[in-house]
């Protein structure tokens, strides 16, 4: 142990290696550990089929702002979402469904004919041609709009990249099992061992070679549902036990053509078949029974299979892969102790389907990534500030980073807790909801029909489209001065407009200038949407100012539709802090108390 890091986070899955891309953006040294060997041969878990991971439009939207949603989603690429066509999805007629469609990064949302899949609830679809996005006034269409699927590799190895060009350093093969000290509030750093294995290919298993120690001053966990960080750190944790296991498997059977394609609710469960010729899913409705430690045998999944499907033809011959997984949702009551922090599944467990666990965890990792960097920063001009007033004083610099750890005020960290807490809760509230949905009993026959005639209703579509699509999602932000002046776009996602004047929602907007662009830096933005520089606007975070290399400033007169907007006031993860409409008056103070709120460091 020769270095002390600004942040250790374990686990280098997609909330820990983005998360670690943040927080490097935002100038703090990080370490990720992480316990899987060095990426090479992939699980068959992270790679198409059984790897796919839906992205929402808030997904999206980050990716987008950090200039990363072309390399997910290649411009050369045949568009994903046509795996809903072989899934007994709607696919086809050249929408989001079909697979001839165009590229997502270059699609904007537009309707089309018959049924576009725009996601499904307990394995009912909703039709995206219903999306009214006059809902939500400060919605812009663009590349960022429309969710599709990904795999858990493809996002790996992007979101990694990024985290090592930024200098993170990342090691593999070690795997975090304690946290020694540090903790507690008040401490200098925390120090954690990790177990490193050998990595010999010449070898079936690895053989342990050595315990290491870390020390880091934030340590944040990323390692899982079966977080480690959680446990020792003492987080508590409650939720609700699960009603089904599940089962994802690829296998080769007989008689499959008398399984009847996409979600189909049986008296023995949920099955979906036809996904990708020889994958099969099944929800076993047995209370999470099933002891998934013990081994994944052909012989207890064809039990399953039988009772779940109710076609006793239908058998296993052979089985390549097969995971188990249940429907318990756990969420930690706060994500903060001490020196210690929680993201993505070690904060929150629910069951898989639904696409929003990687959605879920990437807001976590957005909404902390700016906020522990700049801590980061007070920290280190704490301790500058009084490592040279020890200096004055004695001679020596000791006890200065106790001195920076007791003067280093916290208040833009809890608001970590305060925002992402809420939107876990919703998700886990719709994971249990699907789970009662799926229920092959008289109850949850009931609860489908009901579903089955909202989601047909325009809105009822768009009712979960906003949630599902995270369009409806909006932090409760109380402005710091009166609670009373808060507009309705502060705490929604920014607006992505494009700023030449063209039409959004035209084919030439797809390459025009976009506001996500102008967020790639990681700052602070200030937009001016006005006729004509606003000096007063300008000079606040202007280079002289105390603002300088933390918020920017654009002038974006061209916008075609301002949605009645003067201008704005967007945080590093693209949410508004601050605004005012087109011909009212600005209060400078107001907006002056928000810039020192969330940009003091």
């Amino acid at each position: 142990m020769s270095k002390t890091y600004d942040v250790i986070v374990a686990g280098a899955g997609p909330v820990g290696l983005f998360l670690a891309g943040e927080l490097a953006l935002g100038g703090a040294s990080v370490l990720v550990l992480e316990r899987d060997a060095a990426r090479g041969v992939e699980s068959p878990f992270k790679v198409a089929p059984l790897g796919f991971r839906g992205v929402n439009t808030l997904t999206l939207e980050c990716l987008s702002r950090r200039g990363l949603l072309d390399t997910v989603f290649p411009t050369d690429k045949a568009n994903l979402n046509g795996m809903m066509k072989s899934r007994g999805g709607p696919g086809g007629k050249g929408g989001p469904g079909g697979k001839d469609g165009p590229p997502a990064s270059t699609r904007l949302f537009k309707k089309t004919e018959g049924m576009q899949f725009g996601g499904h609830f307990a394995g009912m679809f909703f039709d995206a041609n219903k999306l009214d996005l006059g809902r939500w006034k400060y919605r812009v269409n663009g590349p960022g709009m429309v969710p599709g699927p990904t795999t858990m590799a493809t996002v790996e190895a992007v979101y990694g990249e990024r985290a090592t060009r930024l200098g993170v350093e990342i090691l593999y093969s070690h795997t975090l099992t304690a946290i020694v000290a540090g903790s507690e509030e008040g401490s200098e750093c925390v120090k954690v061992e990790a177990t490193v294995t050998a990595d010999d290919s010449t070898k079936t298993t690895k053989t342990t070679e050595t315990t290491k120690t870390f020390c880091g001053r934030w340590l944040v966990g990323c390692d899982g549902g079966q977080s480690i960080i959680r446990r020792t750190a003492g987080f508590h944790v409650e939720g609700s036990d699960p009603k089904f296991t599940g089962y994802a498997m690829r296998c080769d059977i007989t008689n499959g053509d008398k399984l009847t394609p996409g979600f189909t609710v049986t008296d023995g469960g949920l099955y979906v078949a036809g996904a990708f010729g020889d994958t099969v899913y099944l929800m076993d409705p047995d209370d999470g029974a099933f002891d998934r430690s013990q081994e994944l045998t052909m012989e207890h999944l064809q039990t399953v299979l039988t009772r779940v499907t109710r076609v006793p033809e239908v058998k296993i011959t052979a089985l390549r892969v097969a995971t188990s997984f249940t429907d318990r949702c756990r969420h930690a009551t706060h994500y903060r102790r001490g020196r210690v922090l929680l993201a993505g599944d070690a904060a929150h467990t629910h069951a898989t389907f639904g696409a929003q666990g990687m959605n879920l965890g990437m807001g976590d990792a957005m909404n902390l990534g700016w906020k522990l960097a700049s801590v980061v920063r007070q920290e280190e001009v704490a301790a500058t500030t009084n490592a040279a007033t020890n200096g004055v004083t004695n001679g020596a610099s000791n006890g200065a980073s106790n001195a920076a750890t007791n003067t280093v005020d916290t208040a833009l960290l809890d608001t970590y807790d305060a925002e992402r807490l809420p939107v876990a809760a919703q998700v886990l509230e719709m994971s249990r909801a699907q789970s009662m949905a799926f229920l092959p009993d008289v109850f949850g026959r009931s609860v489908r029909s009901l579903l089955q005639q909202t989601l047909d209703t325009v809105d009822g579509a768009n009712l979960f489209m906003g949630l599902f699509w995270g369009l409806s999602q909006k932090y409760d932000l109380v402005p710091a001065t009166d609670p009373a002046q808060k507009h309705p776009l502060v705490g929604l996602s920014a607006p992505d407009f494009v700023l030449d004047g063209k039409d959004e929602n035209s084919a030439d907007s797809v390459d025009s200038p976009r506001l996500n662009h102008h967020l790639a830096t990681g700052h602070g933005l200030l937009v001016d949407l006005a006729e004509g520089v606003n000096a007063s606007l300008r000079d606040l975070v202007a280079p002289a100012s105390a603002y300088a290399g933390r918020v920017d400033y654009l002038a974006a007169p061209d916008v075609a539709a301002k949605r009645g907007l003067q201008a704005f006031l967007v945080r590093p993860d693209g949410i508004v802090a601050w605004a005012v409409d087109d011909r009212a008056d600005i209060n400078v103070d107001a907006l002056k108390a928000e810039l020192a709120r969330w940009f003091a460091f």
